[in-house]
């Protein structure tokens, strides 16, 4: 009988909730990367044309991992937009928002200041167009202005869902 390797027991309660999810047809698309032996193996299966989202996703937890001395720690009126792991888009208009409203919930002084990053060598270049056309001048829209601190909240993704729940909320609390 062969013993059970260091963090198996982990790998196991974590396939089994995954299973589980699957089996109750919640799972769309999986990515299993196992190491047996020391050496990796990566399977893929599921729903095509999700690549380029697992990819992305990918990249966001490399970046995780490889930040660990950067923190995303502090007050909410400083935020971190990571230029190497968050898109060039007009998805920053949702993240500002999300920013704005993290920084309100909580009580943080104003302005809300953004940092613009890049924390992982060998990052695409800057998209200076989208980022001084586009992304910088959406700070003062909020009210917000940039900043130059390295910490901050950092918010991988951009989401609408949070500021429709706290667009309901306020609604709902005005009747």
């Amino acid at each position: 009988m062969r013993h059970h390797v260091q963090g198996n027991d982990e790998a196991v309660e974590l396939l089994e909730r995954s299973l589980t999810a699957a089996r109750e047809g919640k799972i769309s698309y999986a990515l299993v990367l196992t190491y047996e032996d020391a050496l990796p193996t990566c399977e893929i299966s599921g729903v095509g044309g999700l690549d380029n989202l697992v990819a992305r996703h990918l990249r966001i937890i490399a970046g995780k991992i490889e930040m660990d001395a950067l923190p995303s720690v502090g007050r909410a009126d400083f935020a971190v937009y990571d230029l190497a792991l968050q898109p060039y888009s007009h998805d920053f208009a949702s993240w500002l928002v999300q920013a704005e409203i993290t920084r309100r919930r909580e009580n943080a002084p104003a302005p809300l200041k953004v940092a613009f990053v890049r924390r992982l060598d060998g990052a695409a270049e800057l998209s200076n167009v989208m980022l001084n056309k586009v992304m910088r001048p959406m700070l003062p829209l909020l009210g917000a202005v940039e900043g130059t601190h390295k910490r901050g909240r950092v918010n991988y993704f951009c989401d609408i869902r949070p500021i429709v729940d706290a667009f309901a909320m306020v609604a709902l609390s005005r009747g």
